[in-house]
C-alpha cells in the first residue's frame, strides 16, 4: 500500500494531470455557461430549452418517454477518456524520458510489484479525475437547468440510470488508463504510445471496419461504446451486446497489462 500511495502522490503531483484537471473544469463550466445562456425555455419547441434529460437517456427510457435522447455527457467522457489515455501513458512513459527507470529499481527492486502498483495508480487517478470532471458537469448542468431550463423527466429513474452510466464510465476510465500505461511500457515513450493509439483507431479500426466486418465485434471503441451505454451496439451487420463488450475490454486489459509485466521484469532498463 505504501508504494501503491507513493505512485499515486508521483503521478498527481505532475504538471500535466493537474493543468489537465483545471482545463477539464473550465471547459464543463464554460459549456453549461453558453448552453443555459442560449436556453430559451418560453419557446414552443421543447428543443430550444436546456432539459435535464439531456445529460443522459437510455434508449429504451428515451423511447418510452417520447423524448429525445441528446445524451450531452456522452461528448464530456469521450473529451475525458482521450486525457485519461494521455495519463495513463505519462504514468509509464515520464520515468523513461527522464532516465530514472533503474533508480527507481534501487529503492524498489521487485519490478512487478513496481509496475503493477504504477498501473494501479493510473487507474486509481484515472477513475478520480474521470468523476471529478463529471460531477463538476452534472452539477454545472443541474444549476443551468434552475436557472434557465426545464428538469421535467428527470424522475428517480432518471438519476439511477446516470448513477449507473457514472460508474460504468469510470471503470472504463481507470481501464483505459491500464491500457496506456501497459502500451507505453512495452514501447518505452510516451510519445510512441499516442503514436500507436492514433495509429490503431486510424490503420486498424478506420480501415479494417469497412473491409472486414467480422473483426468489428473486437474492436476497442464499439466495445467501449456498448459497455458504456449498456445496450448493443450494432455496425455493418455486426452487433455487439453490453455484457460480451465489458468482459472484451477486461480481457484487453488483462492481455496488455500482462504483456507489460512481463516485459518489464526481463528488460535491461540500464
Amino acid at each position: 500500500m505504501r508504494l501503491l500511495g507513493s505512485e499515486i502522490r508521483r503521478l498527481t503531483s505532475r504538471r500535466l494531470v493537474r493543468w489537465s484537471l483545471v482545463v477539464s473544469l473550465v471547459l464543463v463550466v464554460v459549456l453549461v455557461v453558453i448552453v443555459t445562456a442560449k436556453s430559451d425555455t418560453g419557446s414552443f419547441d421543447p428543443g430550444d430549452a436546456m432539459r435535464m434529460t439531456q445529460l443522459w437517456l437510455t434508449r429504451a427510457t428515451a423511447e418510452s418517454r417520447g423524448l429525445n435522447r441528446d445524451n450531452a455527457i456522452a461528448t464530456i467522457s469521450i473529451l475525458t477518456y482521450l486525457l485519461v489515455v494521455v495519463i495513463g501513458a505519462s504514468a509509464v512513459g515520464a520515468e523513461y524520458r527522464a532516465g530514472t527507470v533503474g533508480t527507481i529499481l534501487t529503492w524498489e527492486p521487485r519490478r512487478v510489484r513496481l509496475l503493477a502498483a504504477r498501473l494501479a495508480a493510473a487507474a486509481i487517478v484515472a477513475m478520480v479525475f474521470f468523476l471529478v470532471v463529471h460531477a463538476a458537469f452534472i452539477g454545472a448542468w443541474a444549476l443551468g437547468v434552475a436557472i434557465n431550463g426545464r428538469s421535467g423527466g428527470a424522475d428517480a429513474g432518471f438519476w439511477r440510470d446516470l448513477l449507473l452510466l457514472l460508474g460504468r464510465a469510470t471503470l472504463l476510465a481507470g481501464a483505459l488508463a491500464v491500457v496506456s500505461g501497459a502500451v507505453t511500457t512495452l514501447v518505452k515513450n510516451t510519445g510512441g504510445a499516442m503514436g500507436i493509439w492514433f495509429g490503431y483507431l486510424i490503420a486498424v479500426e478506420g480501415i479494417l471496419r469497412g473491409q472486414v466486418d467480422s473483426a468489428i465485434p473486437w474492436f476497442l471503441t464499439i466495445n467501449v461504446g456498448a459497455f458504456y451505454a449498456w445496450e448493443t451496439v450494432a455496425q455493418n451487420g455486426q452487433s455487439v451486446s453490453a455484457g460480451p463488450a465489458g468482459l472484451r475490454v477486461a480481457l484487453y486489459v488483462v492481455l496488455l497489462g500482462g504483456a507489460a509485466l512481463a516485459v518489464f521484469q526481463r528488460r535491461d532498463v540500464t
